[in-house]
């Protein structure tokens, strides 16, 4: 932490109150009310505009269907982890199942070209999918058992790097803590973004470094954001879950390079520059899901760790409602697509702004259709179909009319 001189200190105080009597003046404007709460994450962070979550988008949005894959021969996916698109418009779904590990390439019309990798450990082999990032030629794939990622040609289809991640290259701090490869993000050139999840087992952590094609740590830490939260069952203390209706760490990466992170807890988005420096950040107080207890405790249906786990979230507080964001994605032209909850379990309210947070569009889909990517006018969905759990990728081509 840096440590203020008295006379930064003197006048510290003074640019607070400014920026609190700022914060003022754009709720008043913005919202229509004096009467925001801002979360308690605005408190260190700079140029925070509060918005209306009223405003009226300034396009309808339009879908049409191009293709889906992924539900009939020749390509039929047990689970997809993965969805990431090239500048050309093919399409890169990863598979990863046990014994399945592959990465399927589709061409703009659906048609299946070729598939990366397979099972394994050498190279162009996988055991276990986390990520795909498209940068630079390259398709970049995270392996998080094997701990390395592997850069294929986007022309070859061929592995071309093939980098380790060990902690002692990512870890740089000394800590020696539990630290394992979460994300890799590539800039739009041969930069990469190494996103790392260090497990706290109270919340989790995520470390962003700056990292070259070889897997080396070029840069200081960049950012540590929260990623999500343990709740421990206070009898068994070896039994803890993941917090199921609080916030968690959500992160993307624009095409140049700026960081866009939110924590679901709140309608709050943080921009920061590609060396993790805060540019601007915008929130929205919009009306959250109500959360019933009922639904709280019977989240996990019936068997025999439910017992523990009503214990824990009723030994940690029943919240009172959902977080308020379940996805985040930022797209090819750096508009920023959410989903948020909302009273109906079926659906999600997706919101479409541009990067500023300014809304562009609304719109209402299943929450079995998920939107992983949006690139080149065309817009990637995972969609799972509730009676036989089959999942496929659907590509949409969409239009914003006025």
């Amino acid at each position: 932490m840096r440590i203020l001189a008295n006379t930064q200190l003197k006048y510290l105080t003074h640019a607070a109150l400014i920026q609190l009597l700022l914060i003022s003046i754009i709720i008043s404007a913005c919202s229509g009310s004096e009467n925001v709460e801002l979360p308690e994450r605005t408190a260190s962070l700079e140029n925070v505009s509060v918005l209306d979550p009223n405003a009226e988008p300034e396009y309808l949005i339009k879908f049409e269907e191009i293709y889906s894959v992924g539900n009939r021969e020749p390509v039929l996916f047990s689970r997809i982890s993965e969805v990431e698109a090239d500048d050309r418009g093919y399409l890169y779904a990863a598979e990863s199942f046990s014994g399945q590990e592959t990465v399927y390439v589709f061409d703009r019309e659906g048609t299946p070209v070729t598939t990366l990798g397979r099972n394994g450990a050498g190279p162009g082999e996988f055991r276990s999918i986390f990520s795909l990032s498209h940068g630079a030629g390259f398709i970049y794939v995270l392996d998080y058992n094997l701990q390395r990622f592997q850069g294929f040609s986007t022309e070859s289809f061929e592995p071309v790097v093939i980098s380790d991640l060990t902690s002692s290259q990512w870890d740089i701090s000394g800590e020696n803590t539990a630290v394992f490869p979460h994300r890799i993000e590539a800039y739009g050139d041969d930069s990469l973004l190494g996103i790392f999840n260090y497990l706290t087992f109270e919340t989790d952590k995520l470390l962003l470094y700056r990292i070259d094609q070889s897997g080396s740590v070029s840069s200081e830490r960049l950012a540590d954001l929260d990623y999500i939260r343990h709740l421990r069952d206070p009898v068994e203390s070896g039994r803890a879950y993941y917090d199921p209706f609080g916030g968690r760490g959500l992160i993307s990466v624009s095409d140049d390079g700026r960081i866009f992170y939110n924590w679901s807890e709140d309608f709050l988005i943080r921009v920061m520059d590609r060396d993790g420096n805060d540019l601007y950040a915008f929130y929205y107080p919009v009306e959250k899901a109500q959360l019933e207890s009922t639904e709280a405790l019977n989240f996990y249906g019936t068997g025999p760790s439910v017992e523990s786990f009503q214990r824990t979230i009723r030994s940690d507080g029943i919240p009172d409602y959902w977080r308020a964001i379940e996805h985040m994605v930022v797209d090819g032209e750096n508009r920023i697509w959410v989903s948020v909850i909302t009273d109906d379990p079926e659906t999600y309210d997706w919101w479409v702004m541009d990067d500023r947070g300014q809304p562009l569009s609304k719109f209402t889909w299943p929450r079995s259709r998920v939107v992983q990517e949006v690139k080149n006018g065309t817009l990637y969905t995972i969609e799972t179909d509730e009676e036989t759990g089959v999942q496929e990728v659907v590509a949409y081509r969409i239009s914003l009319e006025s």
